[in-house]
């Protein structure tokens, strides 16, 4: 949320973040490939990159949703993300 590119192998993150920047775990090789990508782009697109992700966070994951989402477990329904 801080609004720099992410990198991850926590499949968790593949809704916000797309398969492109979710690595296998424990696969340097991968790690290594996504960086070197990471790192081919200019400035300017890897400052892009991270404001996008910085929005769909701010959008999708903020202090009210989560809320809710505490509020209907608590109530036994169902949440869809």
């Amino acid at each position: 949320a801080c609004g720099c590119p992410v990198i991850t192998s926590n499949p968790a993150f593949l809704g916000i973040l797309g398969s492109e920047w979710v690595i296998a775990p424990n696969d340097p090789l991968a790690l290594a490939a996504v960086l070197r990508e990471l790192m081919a782009m200019d400035q300017s697109t890897r400052q892009t990159l991270g404001h996008q992700l910085h929005s769909v966070v701010e959008r999708d994951h903020n202090l009210t949703k989560l809320v809710s989402k505490i509020i209907a477990a608590a109530a036994g329904k169902r949440v869809l993300t």
